[in-house]
């Protein structure tokens, strides 16, 4: 694959509070959270970033956990690893002006295997 540095890459959780992925890929979206908590720290700083999407970028939709066994990699002393594992991806259509909500066309085909 080759990146394309015209574009940016946005790697975003698939979790407001609850884990909403299947309702983010049927609906066409992707909501940053914090609805009614806007004066969140956590909140501003994210909205940074959120403010950088453009159309045609792309956005990864991203679980991350730890995880010890069936790793990749022999894990001789039994510790926790850090795992980042991809939901979906699409191209981002739109953001749209409620500082919560981007739409997404979600490629159909993807697969994390």
């Amino acid at each position: 694959m080759t990146i394309n540095t015209s574009k940016r890459y946005f790697f975003v959780g698939s979790q407001n509070r609850v884990d909403e992925p299947k309702d983010f890929l049927t609906t066409g979206k992707w909501r940053l959270g914090w609805f009614d908590d806007e004066d969140n720290k956590a909140y501003k700083t994210a909205l940074k970033h959120l403010k950088n999407m453009r159309a045609g970028d792309f956005i990864f939709l991203k679980s991350t956990f730890t995880q010890k066994n069936n790793l990749p990699f022999q894990n001789v002393n039994n510790r926790s690893a850090s795992v980042m594992r991809i939901l979906a991806a699409g191209i981002i259509k739109s953001v749209e002006a409620d500082g919560h909500t981007v739409l997404v066309d979600w490629f159909k085909d993807y697969t994390d295997d």
